[in-house]
């Protein structure tokens, strides 16, 4: 399709040079290799690297996930139609590999839940009950000058994953509807090692005393911005923002911090690349697939089956040259 791709790459110096060398091989497709610090807060990566998109709409996409050419064309062609809507999204699934008995690579699917259209016609109601049915929006397909709006904002009032996270999905929900179509469009890796595993969670703000501080910050933004969309004052903001938190929390907050804490003490501990593989390669038995329910080997029964088999085969093939078995 006729799209920019930006690669914002803050791996470490030697994966740099490689993945360097391997755009440098695209020829067909308009690929940036820009770089960053390895250090650097994602969401900072996120704000700075939308500054070069030109084009009228974009997505975000994680270096361990996919997104379709079919899914981003649906959601633009929508999103030119209805001007109301800030984002446009559709079905998202989630993959991983797993070795069978014979040792051979077998790829491995299911749905994954998402918060579905919200089309409420006020900005508080979107807000709330975007809080009471949380997912993460931003990696739904955007108007490019918003998107970069809502990062810059982003910025300007957090500096952690967690209220990084909510705050852009929550400015997106006040300024218009989401819509969800019915396509697949995200395809993500569940993987026990990802940032949402390995960050600090909002309890631990609330344990180490610095959940008030954050809250305080964020609340600031979203209550300027409600009122700026809405008949609220700054009391009636606040109070609608609090209810939504409060349910957000009793919601979303409870997981078990198992897999998280073990994530944050292998990335602390710095270990030797070979003692670390070998104690993640035991991690992620302990906490990848068999914690989760209805993985699948069949393809879905959409049309994207031409887009699933690739990604399918992307995958397994990269599986095979990482473990140099046989895929099935």
């Amino acid at each position: 399709m006729n799209c920019c791709i930006f690669v914002g790459d803050s791996s470490i110096e030697n994966i740099i040079s490689i993945n360097e060398k391997t755009i440098s091989k695209i020829t067909k497709l308009s690929v940036s290799h820009i770089k960053y610090p390895s250090d650097i807060n994602p969401f900072y990566k996120n704000a700075d690297i939308i500054k070069y998109v030109t084009q009228k709409y974009c997505a975000i996409c994680a270096d361990d996930d996919f997104i379709t050419p079919s899914g981003i064309e649906a959601c633009v062609e929508f999103l030119n139609a209805n001007p109301d809507f800030t984002c446009a999204h559709g079905n998202y699934f989630g993959y991983c590999v797993k070795k069978n008995k014979k040792d051979e690579i077998r790829f491995l699917w299911k749905p994954l839940s998402t918060t579905d259209s919200i089309t409420l016609p006020d900005s508080e109601a979107r807000m709330a009950y975007h809080f009471a049915h949380y997912s993460a929006t931003f990696y739904a397909i955007h108007r490019t000058e918003f998107f970069k709006f809502i990062f810059q904002e982003n910025m300007k009032y957090t500096i952690d994953y967690q209220f990084g996270e909510l705050l852009p999905t929550l400015l997106t929900m006040i300024y218009g509807k989401m819509k969800k179509l019915d396509i697949m469009c995200n395809v993500r890796e569940m993987n026990p090692n990802s940032t949402n595993w390995t960050c600090n969670s909002m309890n631990d703000y609330i344990k180490d005393g610095t959940y008030n501080e954050k809250y305080t910050r964020f609340r600031e933004c979203l209550a300027h911005h409600l009122m700026l969309n809405s008949k609220l004052n700054l009391e009636e903001a606040i109070d609608c923002i609090d209810h939504g938190m409060a349910e957000y929390l009793q919601n979303f907050c409870n997981r078990s911090s198992i897999p998280r804490k073990a994530g944050i003490f292998l990335e602390n501990m710095q270990l030797p690349q070979s003692i670390d593989h070998g104690i993640r390669k035991v991690y992620r038995k302990a906490f990848s697939i068999e914690g989760f329910e209805d993985w699948r080997e069949s393809p879905p029964t959409d049309n994207n089956l031409h887009e699933f088999n690739r990604i399918r085969d992307i995958v397994i093939r990269a599986s095979e040259i990482n473990n140099g078995n046989k895929a099935k």
